[in-house]
């Protein structure tokens, strides 16, 4: 089950896993099955990353990954225009943004199901080919704003202290002590992390950052209360911390 923060990639990846498991058929072996699950991490990886560049905010780092991605998986497909769709769950990408998207990941694609490395991979490019609209230009405008900082006040690390480190049985809870969730938020590492996304709220538009600590910071009321090593980090747009808490908003 996928478990991407991005509804349009959890429909197509469990849209494509439920297609190859039914073309695997009752003769689908458990080698098969780790097959088809290992393609799903994969297509939501890159799903992941078509939806970053298509709010503008796609880093070098995350085209290469993009191309990465675009190789291993390439081969079990071979139509170049259907899977350039399926990765970036745009089924109205044809004819020239296809061809531009190709171009953009740094590759051609030929006969057989190959691909053929002719450039590097180009975040610019793939936001351009990938972004959506004018809302797209707003969002990137304000991400780069908000991706430049945490700010964090008294008032709202009071909230987020007294809803998710109280122990509360009605809300995700962080296993870490005050000091330990400051330092976090006040981490550069944090601070660079990418807006995964955004939301529309009564207060304004949210943004959202996904940190995962390596280990376990708490528990995840929405997940049955398992322990997580993931947080989400939610800001304005002026990068005032909103609210975090562990897990990942669904």
């Amino acid at each position: 089950m996928s478990h991407s923060p991005f509804a349009n990639v959890r429909r197509t990846v469990s849209q494509e896993n439920a297609r190859l498991v039914n073309v695997c058929g009752a003769n689908c072996t458990a080698e098969d099955l780790q097959r088809i699950d290992r393609q799903m991490v994969a297509l939501e990886q890159a799903g992941n990353l078509a939806e970053i560049a298509q709010r503008g905010v796609m880093t070098s780092q995350q085209a290469q990954q993009m191309a990465q991605l675009v190789f291993e998986l390439y081969p079990g497909y071979g139509n170049a225009e259907s899977f350039a769709q399926l990765i970036t769950g745009q089924s109205s990408l044809t004819g020239e943004a296809v061809s531009r998207f190709w171009a953009a990941v740094g590759v051609i694609p030929i006969a057989g199901g190959v691909l053929k490395k002719v450039g590097e991979p180009s975040a610019e490019a793939l936001v351009a080919v990938l972004k959506v609209g004018d809302a797209a230009k707003g969002f990137a405008s304000d991400a780069g704003r908000v991706g430049s900082r945490i700010n964090l006040s008294n008032e709202v690390m009071e909230h987020v202290i007294a809803r998710h480190l109280s122990g509360k049985s009605n809300a995700s809870q962080f296993l870490l002590s005050e000091v330990e969730l400051r330092s976090i938020l006040s981490s550069q590492s944090v601070v660079d992390l990418p807006i995964v996304r955004s939301i529309e709220s009564a207060g304004g538009i949210r943004y959202l950052r996904e940190f995962d600590a390596g280990r376990v910071i708490g528990t995840d009321r929405f997940n049955g209360n398992q322990a997580t090593s993931v947080m989400t980090i939610m800001t304005d747009r002026f990068g005032n911390l909103v609210s975090t808490f562990p897990g990942l908003l669904k």
